[in-house]
């Protein structure tokens, strides 16, 4: 049950893509899920508030991996990072 003491906060994550405040070809399905996980943060972060909950999601770029890094190397991987 949700109380407003001073008790800590509880703090929900939720993760999201960088790029999903913009939009591209062929991602609708991945675009539109990812802007419903920030839509929804905002709306629980404000709903939660009185309750001193925070709620946060998080957008990360890309990052070098062994499995992408022979693509960003390439002109195309190039292009794909720098539109962030």
């Amino acid at each position: 049950m949700l109380s407003n003491s001073m008790s800590p906060t509880r703090v929900p994550l939720r993760s999201a893509s960088r790029k999903s405040a913009r939009s591209s070809a062929g991602r609708p399905a991945v675009l539109a899920n990812n802007a419903g996980v920030i839509q929804m943060t905002k709306a629980l972060a404000l709903e939660l508030a009185r309750y001193r909950i925070r709620v946060n999601a998080i957008a990360p770029g890309y990052f070098a991996t062994d499995l992408n890094r022979d693509c960003f190397v390439t002109v195309d991987g190039g292009r794909l990072v720098n539109s962030l």
